[in-house]
């Protein structure tokens, strides 16, 4: 049969999708990727459509079943008039389209809209409306029942639904998610005092096997979920179970209005069991120990695309810098001035800048190519000989008799930046030099896996010498850290990775910025993530810093562990995955940092 999945990119919808299509049926998916992710919809082959079915839209396709799990489904959306309007007109154009193919239609709905009501709830039993994402499913249902006589529509509301493919849902994902999140850290699992409340929990594959076999049901409402509900300290004990962990709870008071959370929820299966002939297959230990499965088994493909770093030939162009750091203890006022007073213990030289980038592929056992700029002075050796020690290829950096090295030195007092001092001088490169930049990409070019072009607007990258080098290496991955006034450079590239600001400068949004770069755009938000930006959907990657020191640098780890992860056949969302897993590790170190495989490794085990 053929059927169309609404909502097939998000959590309950793509789980669907995919199982529908493994039983081999035709599948057509619509999403309008707001809150849903192509990444869910790994290895499905249907026909994909971005749509936002809450609007006008077409669907020249003869369907046989439609499965609308399109929907706004965070009861805690800021914007109660929005989610009206496109859970229900969405659900009245779904209804049109249904119609006009004579197909069966089966919908989502929610436990939501009993409310703090009695427990086991029953489909017939009162409501009590305590979201409006409840009061928009509930006007669904009053709709569907007034209809259930003209065309086969069916119900489904779920209770907690867990499992694989919810992750991109942030905070509205799971509290199965965000506990062994917590617990895999080696964290108490933090739950609502004293946790009591109670949870009808059921895992996804059992929630999709429900949807499936609703297709048979006779037109009606009917609850999905296990019939059994789980207070909150025995959910952490069967994680501390699955997880091999021994983690006591750690109560907290419910920060939620106590008019609209609901405390306990229970589902009231006799219609389910007598109508769709469904009876959940998993209990929570299997569905939790399954869930987990998956997730290691995620996190494998991320750490085989690791293990691919080793022996990768990267390309870095840019401006190349040294950084020296002061180090010293702060315990005095100056008298000559009301400044403080640093006691110098310890100067440190490190590669800074596009030389960084290089010092970050060193570290990720790759060999890293390096060109640009220094000047005939004692800091260029300082940083020549600090890039050989590392093993970087340093053929390509070429003397400037016109310009110094480019040199940051930053003081520190107890760990703390004090004061940064830059020796620099900004003007673009001669022929000459560009040439002989130019003279050497061209050697090195067939051997090359990615190139980074790494401008912090000192004077090495310009027009040409990115024309030229896009030209050279058409067939190249580039990844570009940009600086706004050189934007109109980067068109045409892999990607780009400004920082929220740098974006906001270059574009007044981001979906602009793409189109008018015609390239994919990772955009660093420091303490709320990434957001990676495609020509179809945006994906949001909550950070994962866990305490931030110092963020010199973290963009160069970025940019390197990306151009990495790229050569290393993963998708963009795969490599800014690992890129925000890496500048999580380097903001935790004092100084412009470096990140290796192994502690990228330990920080997806313990997500």
């Amino acid at each position: 049969m053929k059927c169309l999945v609404t909502g097939g990119a998000g959590f309950i919808g793509s789980n669907l999708a995919l199982e529908l299509e493994a039983e081999g049926h035709e599948v057509i998916v619509t999403d309008n990727l707001l809150t849903g992710t192509k990444n869910n919809l790994k290895g499905f082959k249907g026909k994909f459509l971005n749509i936002d079915i809450s609007k006008s839209f077409e669907i020249n396709e003869h369907l046989d079943v439609i499965f609308h799990e399109a929907a706004i489904t965070d009861p805690r959306f800021n914007n109660d008039e929005e989610m009206l309007r496109a859970n229900i007109e969405g659900f009245k154009n779904i209804i049109q389209l249904a119609k006009n193919n004579n197909a069966k239609l089966v919908y989502a709905s929610t436990a939501n809209l009993y409310g703090n009501t009695q427990t086991p709830m029953k489909e017939s039993q009162e409501k009590q409306i305590i979201t409006a994402y409840g009061k928009s499913k509930l006007e669904m249902d009053n709709i569907a029942e007034q209809l259930k006589n003209e065309m086969h529509i069916v119900g489904l509301r779920y209770f907690n639904v867990f499992g694989p493919r919810e992750q991109n849902k942030g905070r509205a994902a799971s509290m199965i998610y965000h506990l062994s999140n917590q617990m895999k850290e080696n964290k108490s699992p933090r739950i609502f005092k004293h946790g009591e409340q109670k949870r009808d929990n059921i895992y996804v594959k059992d929630a999709v096997t429900a949807t499936i076999k609703a297709i048979e049901a006779k037109s009606g409402i009917y609850n999905v979920g296990t019939g059994i509900a789980t207070d909150f300290n025995q959910i952490v004990k069967t994680l501390n179970e699955v997880l091999n962990t021994n983690l006591e709870p750690k109560y907290f008071d419910n920060p939620y209005n106590k008019e609209t959370y609901q405390n306990n929820t229970r589902a009231d299966t006799t219609s389910a069991e007598l109508e769709l002939k469904f009876k959940a297959q998993y209990d929570l230990k299997q569905g939790i120990k399954d869930y987990m499965d998956f997730l290691k088994k995620e996190e494998n493909e991320l750490s085989n695309i690791l293990n691919n770093f080793k022996q990768k030939n990267i390309l870095i162009i840019g401006d190349i810098m040294l950084d020296k750091y002061i180090f010293g203890n702060v315990d005095r006022i100056s008298p000559e001035a009301p400044v403080q007073v640093v006691e110098v213990k310890k100067e440190d030289y490190l590669p800074g800048g596009a030389a960084n980038v290089a010092n970050n592929i060193a570290a990720l056992k790759a060999n890293a190519f390096i060109v640009g700029i220094v000047g005939n002075d004692n800091e260029a050796s300082i940083l020549l000989n600090e890039l050989k020690k590392r093993n970087i290829n340093t053929e390509g950096i070429i003397i400037d008799n016109n310009k110094p090295t480019t040199q940051k030195v930053r003081i520190l007092g107890q760990k703390q930046q004090l004061l940064r001092i830059d020796y620099e001088k900004r003007d673009y490169l001669n022929k000459e030099t560009e040439n002989n930049m130019l003279d050497f990409i061209k050697k090195q070019i067939s051997n090359i896996d990615a190139i980074i072009i790494s401008d912090y607007a000192k004077g090495v990258i310009t027009k040409d010498l990115i024309k030229n080098i896009k030209d050279i290496a058409s067939n190249k991955i580039i990844i570009v850290d940009p600086k706004p006034k050189h934007k109109d450079f980067y068109k045409n590239t892999t990607l780009i990775t400004p920082n929220l600001k740098e974006a906001k400068e270059m574009a007044e949004n981001e979906k602009d910025l793409f189109k008018e770069l015609n390239t994919p755009i990772l955009i660093t938000k420091g303490e709320k993530g990434m957001s990676l930006i495609e020509e179809t959907e945006t994906t949001n990657i909550p950070t994962k810093a866990k305490e931030v020191y110092d963020v010199s640098g973290a963009g160069d780890t970025v940019v390197a562990t990306l151009a990495l992860a790229l050569s290393s056949n993963a998708t963009l969302k795969q490599a800014a995955t690992l890129a925000n897993h890496a500048a999580g590790i380097t903001v935790g170190k004092v100084g412009t940092s470096t990140v290796n495989i192994e502690e990228i490794k330990r920080s997806l085990e313990n997500e």
